[in-house]
């Protein structure tokens, strides 16, 4: 059995929820619903949970996607300069490059260029394998039963067992594979994602737990 992170998002490209615009947020944040004058940016882009707790996308990297969504046009391309992201995040260009190049490596955005400019397009992140493998742990996280132990018991020390797999070579091993492997692979390796880390817990905490 497994829980197919897959089969939450359409298979259309482009599909996925990624940026939104609320025009009047100024007016939200104040208590008595009056202008905040001295708010010089009213712009607000609502992040979607997957991408804002994946797993293995740092802080910096996830604004700077969000900036590059919330600046597409028509063509669903940003053609926004690293200059102009340093400014509006309040990084420097070299943050700004080196995290665009991690994102291109992670598969959420291509990078192009059109004569000297360049441009951003998001991909599909259906079958993205960082999101794949953060929301598959994430439901281990909220959904493991334990076999014959009160959960409450042994609750902490599964967590921390997930938390150190999630920053061991074996979690980067399987986004690896994640990443190049077709969608009956992918449910195989999944499977696999299972196993070792009921085995970690089995080895660390010494219970036995599993997904319904």
């Amino acid at each position: 059995m497994t829980n197919n992170f897959l089969e939450l998002y359409s298979e259309n490209q482009y599909a996925f929820p990624i940026h939104a615009h609320m025009l009047d947020f100024s007016k939200r944040i104040a208590p008595s619903n009056e202008e905040i004058r001295w708010l010089l940016n009213t712009g607000y882009s609502p992040f979607p949970h997957a991408l804002r707790r994946c797993i293995g996308v740092t802080p910096t990297e996830k604004i700077l996607f969000d900036e590059i969504c919330y600046t597409l046009g028509n063509d669903l391309s940003s053609s926004v300069t690293n200059s102009y992201l340093a400014e509006v995040l309040g990084m420097n260009k070299d943050t700004v490059a080196s995290n665009l190049d991690k994102l291109m490596v992670k598969q959420f955005i291509e990078i192009g260029k059109f004569g000297t400019r360049q441009f951003f397009v998001p991909k599909d992140l259906s079958k993205n394998a960082y999101l794949i493998m953060s929301e598959t742990t994430h439901r281990i996280r909220k959904y493991f039963k334990v076999v014959n132990v009160p959960k409450k018991l042994c609750k902490d020390g599964v967590i921390k067992t997930i938390e150190i797999i999630t920053k061991g070579e074996e979690y980067l091993g399987f986004i690896k594979e994640i990443d190049s492997a077709s969608d009956s692979e992918i449910t195989v390796l999944l499977d696999s994602y299972f196993d070792f880390v009921f085995q970690a817990v089995r080895e660390r905490v010494k219970v036995e737990i599993f997904i319904e």
